[in-house]
């Protein structure tokens, strides 16, 4: 723990009401708390006394502490680990720093640096803080809602890559059947013509005679087939 400069007591007495100190951190128009060598909170400016009454429920809840306590007491009752606060306190390249602080739903953005003396001694520390529990649910509630909105978008990504999918599979099914249906045709128009005309040779060495026959046994009334078989006589006997 750090030992009490002899500018302790000085730094007391430049927080005394009627101080220049005093009466400039008085009149800053953000929350301002100081503290001395030994880490106990010696004074807040008006502005942040008028916060903290505002955060009196949270601070009562979490830390057991009447607003009328905090002043005069240590600043490690608000920590959960004195030491590494007093290691980064020591250590001069850890200063300025800024944290976040949260504790029963309050969330205060602190800015922290020591506060020297004349001589280039220090004396304490100041702590300039804002509450931004309303920016930061905003924000959290914002960020929510853009991991939903992203959520629903890679869905929708989703089911149209599968869309797309089956689309592609459908067409390259039915371009398959396409080419199989085109085929078949043409393996079919291959065939007929070659078979006609077989047919045709083999007629051509049949007698007049018996086409007659053929024709005379099968005739119907007049119609398609009584022209065919003439046509049939006549080109046997040609």
């Amino acid at each position: 723990r750090m030992l009490r400069h002899a500018g302790a007591g000085t730094l007391h007495e430049m927080l005394a009401p009627g101080h220049q100190l005093s009466a400039a951190l008085g009149c800053l128009p953000t929350n301002c708390f100081v503290a001395d060598l030994d880490l106990n909170l010696a004074f807040m400016n008006a502005k942040a006394a008028s916060t903290v009454a505002g955060l009196a429920p949270a601070i009562q809840s979490v830390f057991g502490l009447s607003v009328a306590e905090i002043l005069g007491g240590s600043i490690h009752r608000f920590h959960r680990d004195p030491q590494r606060v007093e290691r980064i306190l020591n250590d001069p390249a850890a200063l300025p720093r800024e944290a976040v602080f949260s504790f029963g739903g309050v969330s205060l953005r602190t800015q922290i640096n020591a506060l020297n003396d004349g001589d280039g001694q220090r004396i304490g520390y100041i702590v300039l803080w804002d509450n931004i529990s309303e920016r930061k649910a905003s924000a959290d509630a914002a960020f929510r809602s853009v991991e939903a909105s992203s959520a629903n978008l890679n869905g929708v990504v989703d089911t149209m890559l599968n869309v797309a999918r089956d689309t592609s599979d459908q067409a390259s099914s039915a371009a398959a059947a396409t080419e199989e249906l085109s085929a078949a045709v043409a393996e079919i128009a291959m065939f007929v013509p070659a078979g006609t005309l077989a047919v045709q040779g083999e007629l051509r060495h049949v007698p007049a005679s018996a086409l007659a026959s053929m024709c005379a046994t099968t005739r119907s009334p007049p119609g398609p087939n009584s022209s065919t078989c003439s046509r049939l006589s006549q080109r046997t006997i040609t």
